[in-house]
């Protein structure tokens, strides 16, 4: 039984039934938020493999890579860190919860606003 996937040449690892893999991607990309002012790229990167492999349950693997972001968010604001937002971290959620926009609006074709977007 094959538990692990591979999505694209990227080679992001995601388990079967397991979100430890995407939370431990998550943490980095969240991490690079404080410092590099494209990371949120990475996000949408990755949303787009997930959703060009075909998996069965891609809109899963979506929803739970996406959901760790949103709560680490959700978590620092609640405990009032969001004053210690650097301008960098803040530019990176703000583009964040607007691909999760475009996500549930455009879901359909997500691959073409993404490139649109770059463009």
């Amino acid at each position: 039984m094959q538990k692990l996937v591979l999505i694209r040449q990227v080679g992001i690892i995601s388990e079967k039934g397991d979100k430890d893999i995407l939370e431990f991607i998550a943490i980095i990309i969240w991490n690079l938020f404080e410092v590099d002012r494209n990371a949120y790229r990475i996000v949408e990167d990755i949303i787009i493999d997930i959703w060009t492999s075909g998996r069965p349950d891609l809109l899963k693997t979506i929803r739970a890579f996406l959901t760790i972001p949103l709560s680490f968010i959700t978590k620092e604001i609640n405990n009032s860190f969001s004053a210690s937002f650097a301008i960098i971290k803040m530019e990176n959620v703000i583009r964040l919860v607007l691909f999760v926009e475009d996500i549930l609006f455009n879901h359909e074709d997500l691959t073409q606003s993404v490139i649109q977007k770059k463009s």
